[in-house]
């Protein structure tokens, strides 16, 4: 009945001590490192399939038929998102918002119109860049030094806002223009 029992040499201190802390260390590891063979994926392969992606395939064929170009030779280049944002004097310059484009709008009524959009844009720009310029007159800062795009030229902004559908009021009557335009031809 214990033939196959295996006898082993008594515990000393040190073996307890190693073992409880064996114990604690594999009580905080994920159970797929515990036991490998139950899944998990090969992380050189994900790599390797990533790398792919990024790089694109020529290149990767390159560096694998060991023409002696390295892996660190080709530098993975990065999309940015959206503009630079800029600072002055460590406030952020309100980037003004673009205006859609003519053919960025349905003219069905959406409930969502890019023109509304744009118009809630335009509000909120001309919100910050009135905040940008009271925290640079409350900082001292003359006129004269601000950024183009911020200062008070008299002209473009001493215009008062637009109404919200006046963008909108006045794509359809363009678009009624090209209509009425179309069918006297």
């Amino acid at each position: 009945m214990f033939s196959n029992l295996v006898l082993l040499p008594p515990r000393t201190q040190a073996h307890s001590k190693l073992f409880s802390s064996l114990v604690e260390a594999t009580n905080n590891v994920p159970a797929a490192l515990k036991r490998p063979a139950r899944g998990g994926q090969n992380l050189g392969n994900r790599y390797r399939r990533l790398e792919q992606s990024l790089r694109g395939k020529a290149a990767l064929q390159k560096v694998e038929k060991g023409t002696g170009v390295s892996s660190e030779s080709f530098p993975v280049e990065s999309r940015r998102a959206g503009p630079r944002v800029v600072y002055f004097r460590g406030l952020e310059v309100p980037r003004e918002p673009k205006p859609p484009a003519s053919d960025e709008c349905c003219m069905s009524g959406c409930a969502i119109c890019v023109y509304d959009l744009y118009e809630e844009a335009q509000e909120s720009y001309r919100a910050a860049l009135a905040t940008f310029r009271d925290a640079l007159t409350m900082e001292g800062v003359p006129p004269s030094e601000w950024p183009a795009s911020t200062r008070w030229d008299g002209v473009a902004n001493a215009l008062p806002a637009k109404g919200a559908n006046t963008a909108v009021r006045d794509a359809f009557e363009e678009l009624e223009r090209a209509l009425a335009a179309k069918s006297s031809v």
